[in-house]
């Protein structure tokens, strides 16, 4: 077998024996009756069109995240002080500044 990784799996313990069984009577061992569950079930999982939709949904969310937009994107985040409302909306006294860590601050913590 290729590159593997060991994992932990814990089971109810119901279902422990049942595979234990299933393993005993198909003379295979039982990592390999895993592995084989596992397998079949991602495949069927993969060809699900919600499944396939989802991660679609998914990918979307990573790269939203990962190209967040800029101020050329949305003018109303063009702000010279970061803090300040945006225009033509007067500054909530409730609202708290956030804390901003300093560089010294940040190099400390390593």
């Amino acid at each position: 077998m290729p590159d593997t990784k060991a994992m932990t799996l814990r089971l109810p313990a119901e279902l422990a024996d049942d595979l234990h069984t299933v393993a005993a009577v198909d003379g295979q061992p039982i990592s390999e009756v895993v592995r084989v569950a596992i397998a079949v079930f991602l495949r069927k999982r993969k060809a699900d069109p919600e499944f396939q939709l989802a991660v679609v949904a998914w990918i979307s969310r990573l790269e939203r995240l990962a190209n967040p937009p800029t101020a050329g994107d949305r003018p109303d985040l063009d702000r010279t002080q970061p803090d300040q409302p945006p225009p033509g909306r007067p500054p909530d006294p409730t609202r708290q500044q956030p804390h901003r860590p300093t560089l010294t601050a940040l190099k400390e913590i390593r």
